[in-house]
């Protein structure tokens, strides 16, 4: 394709300037193409518009917009030049080589002269002696010359130098024609583009070690803020931020360079167990599949949700302050230091305890020992693996079991100890291998060797029932019955003087029969069943009111009958499997029942200092039953007739 075929294509020229077409520009690359035809041809641009120049050299839109709509261009044309002109050969040797260093491209400038050929007169005498021009000789002249902004950009092609131009300087050194090197010509670096990233959905999502405020306004400053995040069940965590592809930039070959491509991962590979990737029009989002705790893995940066919490560091005010938890189960591989609170539900401990460890159920497990601390269950069993001492342990309402105890205060519904010694234990079940200077008491035990501990003997105190309590509320709700039997009997002695009246008497007898159907009645017969049945109509109506009253009466006794069932029950239960048996006594010890009153309030909610109190006094109302430095023993409990 020539020059001017090219001119009419892309490159359009008007008498009022040359444009380039967009409708025709299919990439920057083919307006590259045109303008070296133009410029290999010997053309170059007058009043070239360099930067728009450049953006169709390197791309026909900006900012996601038209290349005609940036440059306010109509009809796909932009105009980017004056003229289209031919590049004499003379002026296009004013201009020297050039010089590439680390990609940019440097030239020398200097004052340049203008070579050119003119006819110059040779003279001699004429015939009269008179100077005259004989003949014309060519003659080459220098004369001093400007460069030109817009050849230099077409010389510039033609070496190498096809993009990335420094217009500013270039005019600048042609206007003041002084003499120096510039760098002319610069590449256009790449635009970078962005990594993909991760963006957070919740701010609960790392540790807030910040004391906790109070509803009251204060601050807790043994107990965190947020020590282990927790999130609910379908909650976004983390959102994939997609990568951005950069921009190429060119070198001043006008050959593109392509940027380094933005890093990217998958979402799945972030998403551990307890969540998923979710997929939706506002992105990728990393969600919560169960309510639970979040845990970050700085190792496989996966995120995962758990609903059991491992904690490695210990409790302190140091690390962790006091901690409440609201989950299903929590272990902790650090010491839970003196005066540090645990809460939780179903709570392991692999190292020792000198704080205090409380769970709403589920099981309490010490692998270690238990020292000057507290565990207590509400609602559910603890184990102590080690030693427990000078600490109190309570579980009124699960199984205790302790290797070794000393100095301890122990309650539990079932309570299993291998060694014990100087402890106040209280059980409904008890199981201890060795006991030594105790005070026990419980309803049902078995302690295979018991003795004294320094100067402290070992106290056993079988819990029996008061049963007074139970016999004076029978005999109480029992006082009822007999004048309501009474009633009834004299409400019936009424019905039986109606009854036995021989018109009503016949009237019941007949009644019967007739709804058997074991008789027919005549018309005769008729007449006089309804005239008897006049007669007692009176009689009937009284008869129905009595009846009601006896069953008024009735209904009245049975829940009181219903009661003393009840009483008598709970007072055979109350006296059924209280026990003691002892494999060997090997000191001092001292046995004796314990009787409680139904009113009194349960052992169980005294306090500890109370509690030893009472399993320490000689003076509860009970009966010695053994005291004694040795011996097996074996005693259960029988109790009166317990029915009414």
């Amino acid at each position: 394709m020539s020059a001017a075929a090219e001119i009419q294509n892309l490159i359009v020229k008007r008498t009022d300037g040359v444009f380039a077409n967009l409708a025709k520009l299919e990439s920057p690359a083919v307006f590259q193409t045109s303008v070296e035809r133009i410029f290999s041809s010997g053309y170059y641009f007058v009043d070239l518009d360099y930067e728009c120049f450049l953006d169709l050299l390197r791309d026909h839109s900006t900012e996601n917009k038209p290349l005609a709509e940036t440059k306010g261009a109509k009809d796909s044309m932009i105009r980017f030049a004056a003229d289209i002109v031919e590049f004499p050969l003379e002026r296009r040797a004013l201009y020297k080589a050039i010089k590439i260093v680390d990609g940019e491209a440097e030239y020398f400038f200097e004052p340049v002269l203008l070579e050119k050929m003119v006819e110059e007169p040779v003279f001699g005498e004429g015939e009269n002696g008179e100077r005259i021009v004989i003949r014309t000789e060519e003659k080459c002249i220098s004369e001093p010359a400007t460069l030109s902004f817009d050849e230099f950009v077409a010389d510039m092609w033609g070496k190498g130098v096809r993009y990335g131009i420094d217009a500013a300087t270039v005019r600048g050194v042609i206007h003041s024609g002084e003499r120096t090197r510039a760098v002319i010509a610069r590449p256009l670096e790449p635009l970078l583009g962005t990594d993909a990233g991760i963006e957070e959905q919740t701010d609960g999502l790392y540790r807030n070690d910040a004391p906790k405020k109070l509803s009251n306004g204060r601050f807790d400053l043994r107990q965190y803020k947020n020590r282990f995040p927790q999130v609910k069940k379908g909650a976004r965590l983390l959102k994939k931020t997609p990568r951005v592809l950069g921009v190429a930039g060119q070198d001043i070959g006008g050959v593109p360079v392509e940027p380094p491509l933005p890093g990217d991962f998958d979402s799945a590979d972030l998403s551990g167990p307890g969540t998923f990737v979710d997929r939706t029009r506002q992105g990728e989002f990393i969600v919560a599949s169960l309510d639970g705790f979040l845990n970050i893995d700085t190792a496989t940066n996966r995120i995962s949700v758990v609903e059991k919490i491992v904690n490695t560091e210990g409790i302190s005010v140091r690390t962790t302050g006091n901690i409440t938890l609201d989950c299903n189960e929590f272990e902790e591989h650090g010491e839970i230091q003196e005066k540090c609170v645990v809460k939780g539900q179903n709570i392991v401990v692999h190292a020792d305890v000198f704080g205090s460890v409380i769970s709403t159920g589920g099981n309490i497990h010490l692998k270690q020992n238990l020292s000057g601390g507290s565990a207590t269950n509400h609602n559910g069993d603890i184990s102590i693996d080690n030693l427990a001492t000078g600490s109190i342990v309570h579980a009124e309402n699960g199984t205790v079991t302790i290797q070794r105890a000393e100095n301890c205060v122990i309650v539990g519904k079932k309570i299993i100890i291998e060694s014990a010694a100087l402890c106040d234990i209280l059980g409904e079940s008890i199981e201890i291998e060795t006991c030594e200077g105790c005070s026990i008491a419980g309803k049902s035990m078995r302690i295979n060797s018991t003795g004294p501990r320094r100067d402290s003997q070992t106290v056993v105190s079988v819990i029996v029932p008061d049963l007074s309590d139970f016999d004076q509320q029978i005999s109480e709700t029992g006082k009822q019955i007999p004048e309501i039997e009474l009633a009834i009997e004299k409400k019936r002695q009424e019905a039986k003087v109606i009854t036995d009246q021989s018109e009503v008497k016949n009237y019941l007898v007949l009644g019967a029969k007739l709804k058997k159907k074991e008789i027919v009645l005549s018309e005769q017969q008729q007449d006089n069943w309804k005239a008897l049945i006049a007669k007692v109509t009176p009689f009937l109506a009284a008869l129905a009111k009595i009846n009601e009253a006896i069953n008024a009466l009735q209904n009245e006794k049975k829940p009181l009958e219903e009661e003393i069932a009840a009483l008598v029950q709970r007072k055979r239960e109350a006296s059924t499997g209280i026990s003691c048996a002892i494999e060997t006594i090997l000191g001092d010890t001292l046995v004796q029942t314990m009787k409680l009153k139904s009113d009194e309030a349960s052992l169980t909610s005294l306090s500890p200092k109370l509690l030893k109190a009472r399993l320490n006094a000689r003076s509860v109302p009970g009966v010695h039953l053994f005291s004694g430095h040795g011996g097996p023993f074996d005693w259960r409990y029988k109790a009166p007739d317990a029915e009414q």
